[in-house]
């Protein structure tokens, strides 16, 4: 999971779009991320919780504290907060369906986005 992260970073700080994440998750590359032993074992660590620790928890942490890199100076740390949020409930999902976002899905995601945030 933490390689999948790694790539969509090294995108933003190239300027790739999220599309163009999506079109490497839906690369044959990566379909070996969603074989049936590793979705069963993904889903399954979601669900183990220690005090504060935790999967879901572990990859936001990861995510959030990357991003800080990548946005402008000064950012609140809200932002890669909810950008770190947004991004490992993704991957959850992408575990727990065993399928990637579609381009359809996707444009209904930033759609949405674009709505709350107008």
């Amino acid at each position: 999971m933490r390689e999948l992260v790694d790539v969509r970073l090294a995108q933003l700080k190239r300027g790739e779009s999220v599309d163009d994440f999506f079109s490497f998750l839906n690369s044959s590359a990566t379909q070996r991320f969603l074989t049936p032993a590793l979705r069963r074992r993904v889903t399954a660590l979601y669900t183990i919780q220690y005090d504060q620790l935790s999967l879901s928890q572990r990859i936001h942490d990861y995510v959030a504290a990357n991003l800080q890199d990548l946005l402008a100076p000064g950012a609140p740390e809200l932002v890669s907060d909810l950008l770190a949020t947004l991004l490992t409930q993704v991957l959850r999902t992408v575990f727990e369906r065993g399928e990637f976002p579609t381009p359809a899905e996707i444009r209904a995601l930033k759609a949405a986005f674009a709505r709350l945030l107008n």
